[in-house]
């Protein structure tokens, strides 16, 4: 057996997002080993931003799986809660970890961050004005998609400044992102607007062209 001391942050993480990716539910002790290790002291002292939005987007895709799994099979719902209990621990400590060097986090680890607290609902007023405010100086720098998965990320969480929603998707529409923006990506913004309400003429046009 390989002795857990010899294994690097970038194992772990790309293990972790190798589960993640091939949807494996059925057994995630492994992966809860997994995300434990990741978010252990020695890890996080060895570790990059890149690997640990690398974990946190594959703990909330497993998390998304494993909601789908529990609409078909019947399982003990404590067990769940015990699992998801840990494996928000771990999230905690990801997410403390990306905050606090969030000026090193590039266009795609911006995306996947706000994506992942999207898709774990993270209540947490000081994450999500971090996050926005980091999205809203990378912006120039990340493509359609990347802004898509933001605007829909803070859509999840009903992130309540409009004014920084509106100003994402204006850098899409108003710029030759617009040629890259596919319909689906269009279609998540608008979907955005409308959950959390943002009444916004100019931006719901401009993708609903796009769309079309």
């Amino acid at each position: 057996p390989v002795s857990v001391f010899s294994i690097r942050p970038a194992d772990v993480s790309f293990a972790m997002w190798s589960m993640a990716k091939a949807a494996y539910v059925l057994d995630k002790g492994i992966f809860d080993h997994l995300a434990a290790l990741m978010a252990s002291k020695d890890m996080m002292e060895k570790t990059n931003t890149r690997l640990v939005a690398q974990a946190l987007w594959s703990c909330a895709k497993i998390e998304e799986y494993d909601e789908s799994f529990l609409d078909v099979h019947q399982y003990d719902e404590s067990i769940k809660d015990d699992a998801m209990i840990k494996r928000m621990g771990c999230v905690d400590r990801y997410l403390s970890y990306l905050i606090a060097h969030r000026e090193k986090l590039t266009a795609t680890q911006i995306s996947q961050t706000v994506l992942s607290v999207g898709r774990l609902r993270i209540a947490d007023p000081f994450i999500h004005d971090q996050l926005a405010d980091t999205a809203l100086r990378s912006k120039h720098s990340m493509n359609a998609r990347e802004i898509a998965n933001v605007v829909w990320g803070f859509s999840k969480v009903l992130y309540p400044d409009s004014s920084i929603i509106v100003e994402l998707i204006n850098e899409v529409t108003t710029t030759s992102k617009q040629n890259e923006c596919t319909s689906q990506e269009a279609s998540n913004m608008l979907y955005s607007l409308g959950r959390l309400q943002i009444r916004d003429t100019v931006a719901f046009v401009s993708l609903n062209a796009i769309m079309m």
